[in-house]
């Protein structure tokens, strides 16, 4: 295979923009969108707010670029030189001082911090706290139905979430700042550009940090962050736990909201039937969901230190990755990515090494190599993945106690409503009723 040449220097955008990621039918028919990338073996489209993106579908293809940091880093800070030469809005270019925006010797030195904070939080009271509120939670439902991500999910991880982390009770002082943070957490789950409510997080951490700095240590994850041998500043810690609730609890509420949805039949019937007997385990319908809608629908920008050449198809010609525009790499996409296995390649490296196949013809739910959690060195770190299946576990066990028949959707499925953010998989809403129970036949 004659490969072009390899040209560092070019900034020129990608070719051939034809899919937008935006909008109503793309929220809630994104596979189809994905569909129509790779069978024109090309990975050119455009957001919402009109950045021209190269996108990355294939299983292969993704690895390729989230386990490749020194070829494609996700701060964006190592672009700045390049700013000038292409028309980027600032926002896509917005320098984050936390784990998921950061490479290198910064990244590590924060990623290792967030790791021992979360890893030091006791997962058997956390359980128990969440089982408590969600049955509490449950009991307050409106006897006609109810919104399970207004009435449930959000308020069961923001109530779990606020201790764990380290946020101030109700009646406590700096409990004001707690209402506001969860404020603004809401109004990220629906907001067209997420930068104004992230900044808002930023902002009230670093008044929660500010107060918690010289006060007495709790066994929290804030504590832990503060006394950590990395040493990071308050502006590092408020990033942190800016990060936590924007990307780890609404990914939470994400993932509980999901998976009650496909226990109530949006996929197939037989998930929530055997969720109910008790064939499938809670855990098992949670990992079905991080496969087929990952509340993380795509990772994070990537921005190509040169220009590169991916692979996406079987056959299909090389395509162009501009150096310094930005890449996406869809983990939604890779996870129900039906093609052969893809490889990367620059220069005059072998293109003949492949990446082996998975096998395709295995039940979903069967099935654990999703990339739901993401991959590479900003993957979802281990303790975070426990906490998160520990809380989903807890939802979805409650509501077991309803039984099947006491428990449906309040529309059709095709009438549930997503956010139309191609980056997320966000329920707007699910609406449920509670029909009443069938009188006991007569003997």
């Amino acid at each position: 295979m004659t490969l072009p040449p390899a040209v560092p220097t070019s900034t020129d955008p990608p070719p051939d923009i034809r899919c937008p990621l935006a909008g109503a039918h793309f929220a809630a028919d994104p596979a189809t969108a994905y569909t129509s990338l790779r069978d024109g073996g090309l990975g050119a489209a455009v957001t919402a707010a009109g950045l021209p993106v190269t996108v990355v579908t294939g299983r292969a293809a993704v690895m390729a670029v989230l386990d490749n940091e020194g070829r494609f880093p996700a701060d964006p800070m190592d672009t700045q030189p390049w700013v000038h030469r292409y028309p980027l809005p600032a926002p896509a270019r917005r320098w984050r001082a936390d784990v998921r925006h950061t490479s290198g010797a910064h990244h590590e030195r924060l990623r290792r911090a967030i790791h021992d904070a979360l890893t030091g939080v006791d997962q058997f009271a956390l359980a128990a706290a969440a089982e408590t509120r969600a049955a509490e939670l449950i009991s307050g439902f409106p006897a006609d139905g109810a919104d399970l991500v207004l009435r449930y999910a959000f308020p069961l991880v923001i109530d779990i979430f606020a201790p764990m982390i380290g946020l101030p009770g109700a009646g406590e002082p700096g409990s004001e700042a707690r209402a506001r943070l969860e404020n603004e957490l809401w109004m990220l789950r629906g907001a067209e550009s997420t930068e104004p409510a992230h900044q808002g997080l930023v902002d009230i951490a670093l008044e929660v940090v500010a107060e918690r700095r010289g006060a007495p240590r709790r066994p929290d994850v804030l504590s832990r962050l503060l006394d950590h041998p990395a040493v990071l500043t308050d502006i590092e810690v408020a990033h942190q736990v800016a990060m936590l609730y924007s990307t780890g609890a609404a990914a939470v509420v994400d993932l509980i909201a999901g998976t009650l949805l496909q226990i109530l039949g949006y996929d197939r019937a037989d998930l929530g039937e055997r969720v109910f007997s008790g064939s499938l385990l809670p855990q098992d319908a949670a990992e079905y969901t991080l496969r087929t809608h990952p509340p993380v629908a795509i990772a994070g920008p990537r921005w190509p230190t040169g220009e590169h050449f991916l692979h996406t198809t079987a056959g299909a010609d090389l395509i162009r990755v501009p150096a310094w525009y930005p890449v996406l790499a869809s983990l939604a996409a890779a996870n129900t990515d039906p093609g052969p296995p893809a490889i990367t390649v620059t220069g005059d490296e072998d293109p003949s090494a492949a990446v082996p196949a998975l096998p395709r013809d295995e039940d979903p739910l069967d099935r654990r190599d999703h990339l739901g959690w993401g991959a590479g060195v900003h993957a979802c770190p281990v303790p975070a993945r426990d906490l998160a299946m520990i809380l989903a576990a807890a939802a979805v066990t409650q509501l077991q106690d309803l039984g099947p028949s006491d428990i449906a959707l309040a529309v059709r499925p095709s009438q549930v409503l997503w956010v139309a953010d191609p980056a997320r998989c966000t329920l707007a809403s699910l609406p449920v009723t509670f029909p009443p129970r069938s009188a006991p036949r007569a003997c």
